[in-house]
């Protein structure tokens, strides 16, 4: 029995430090590495792919498969031959701009104010699925994502659908549960978003958390409603200071990451002792909430150490949602990294066009304006 416990032990201490390798390459990744774009020159965007994650031949390979699958490049081209090494920023830019755009055309695929599940599905994306999978995992959208931060200031849960929300509350509770993971406050960020029968539940279990949470209807319930009773009937209640942060919609149809981040950084203001956070998401959404929150924090002057983690994806995930979320994430860094890798946009006449990518969220596109205000105690 002894010899069965010290195995068991063992094989637990073991994953737990795998688990915390990937964990700080992952922060490496997704929160960006500027100080190796300050160090090193970078010629073409095949280069500057390793500031977004595909820093491994591998991760290339599975990049240019997507890219061909999409027909965003030719079947018979190559990421080396589509995009050589150029001779002036201005060059380099074009070839950002052509990327981020097809991750936006191609992966993302949604219109205007639409939601994930208001998409049709294109056919491609229903085709060579176990193929399809085996490239985005390969890029890293499946796995878990563990802290490194075992003790941070906060922890916030990231609002969402009810069933994403009860994943984040799940998995952090597993976390504070394991002793992984222990904090002072507890941050439930959410908003106003009227709730979606169908989407955050059936009209029958809607009704019983309106029920609790005082409502008259279903009409009624949002989703920090619905984060709310996840919260109340879960294991983490009265093991911290807990704080509900309700983002207004504004003129929007419903808060985004990028409002309700902003709307949490006036919380921070008021709490100068908040120095480290831990966000909880669950995949394949970490590493474009990364992106967003950074992007904030910056505009903001924030100098908060912060991780984004979660759980892995299930497994029968469909490569549409997989393929929405890596799309979603070259969007959300590529201000920063064009920013990190001083790239002149005052004259360049293609400037234009980026920027339209990002008339809704402007405090991501804003970072192109402020990296230069950079505090060295920020995570980039």
């Amino acid at each position: 029995m002894k010899l069965k416990k010290s195995t068991a032990f063992l094989q637990i201490v073991r994953q737990a430090a795998v688990n915390t390798f990937i964990a700080i390459i992952v922060l490496q990744v997704f929160i960006g590495d500027s100080q190796a774009a300050k160090t090193t020159k970078f010629n073409s965007l095949y280069q500057v792919l390793d500031l977004y994650g595909c820093d491994s031949k591998a991760k290339k390979q599975a990049l240019e498969y997507l890219l061909k699958k999409s027909g965003s490049i030719k079947e018979e081209a190559n990421l080396q031959k589509e995009f050589p090494p150029r001779h002036n920023n201005d060059d380099l830019f074009r070839d950002i701009l052509k990327f981020v755009k097809a991750a936006q055309e191609k992966f993302v695929i949604r219109q205007g104010s639409q939601e994930r599940w208001q998409v049709t599905t294109p056919s491609w994306m229903q085709e060579d699925t176990g193929k399809l999978k085996q490239a985005l995992t390969e890029l890293g959208l499946t796995r878990e994502i563990y802290p490194f931060q075992t003790k941070p200031n906060a922890i916030c849960i990231l609002g969402s659908t009810h069933p994403s929300m009860t994943i984040r509350m799940n998995y952090a509770s597993k976390l504070v549960k394991q002793g992984t993971l222990t904090s002072r406050y507890l941050i439930l960020l959410a908003g106003e978003r009227k709730v979606t029968v169908g989407v955050d539940g059936s009209e029958e279990d809607l009704s019983k958390i309106a029920l609790r949470q005082g409502k008259s209807s279903v009409d009624m319930l949002t989703e920090t409603d619905l984060i709310k009773d996840i919260y109340e009937n879960s294991d983490l209640v009265n093991k911290f200071e807990v704080v509900i942060i309700d983002t207004p919609a504004g003129n929007l149809p419903r808060p985004t990451t990028e409002t309700t981040i902003l709307e949490l950084s006036k919380w921070l203001a008021d709490h100068k002792d908040i120095k480290t956070i831990v966000f909880v998401s669950h995949q394949p959404y970490v590493g474009y909430q990364n992106g967003i929150i950074s992007a904030v924090l910056k505009h903001k002057k924030l100098y908060i150490k912060f991780s984004v983690v979660g759980p892995a994806a299930a497994a029968d995930i469909a490569p549409s949602k997989l393929l929405e979320a890596l799309g979603s994430e070259i969007w959300a860094r590529t201000p920063t990294i064009i920013a990190s890798l001083n790239i002149n946009l005052k004259n360049n006449p293609d400037a234009a066009e980026l920027a339209k990518l990002y008339e809704k969220t402007p405090l991501v596109y804003s970072v192109l304006n402020s990296i230069k205000d950079n505090d060295p105690r920020a995570n980039n």
